[in-house]
């Protein structure tokens, strides 16, 4: 069974998670510039001479499709870096092309 794990990290463990996955074997995964809403705020650059408050932070949602049984290979490595609110979260996948970027199960038949 394949899965996505989905994971909203700070840009600056992108690195150390991708090389670490990467020396698992998981090399194809996707990062999307995010922002994470929080309670805390904080005061972002002048804007014209006034400071502006941001209750957004920057982050990095990072994605891969992965066979259940690597799925906590994943986890681990996202949580051993982990930094402030690293949120994540896994969902089935029905179909995924091509398969040969997927870091599958061998008992997987890929659609």
């Amino acid at each position: 069974m394949l899965k996505v794990v989905v994971a909203y990290i700070d840009s600056d463990m992108f690195e150390p998670i991708r090389r670490e996955l990467a020396a698992h074997g998981i090399t194809s995964i996707s990062a999307i510039a995010a922002g994470g809403a929080s309670e805390d705020s904080f005061v972002a650059p002048h804007y014209r001479g006034s400071a502006q408050t941001q209750h957004l932070a920057e982050k990095l949602r990072l994605e891969c499709v992965v066979g259940a049984s690597h799925v906590q290979r994943v986890k681990d490595t996202v949580f051993s870096h982990v930094s402030r609110r690293t949120f994540l979260f896994v969902m089935s996948v029905e179909e995924a092309s091509p398969d040969d970027s997927v870091a599958a199960d061998p008992s997987d038949a890929l659609a």
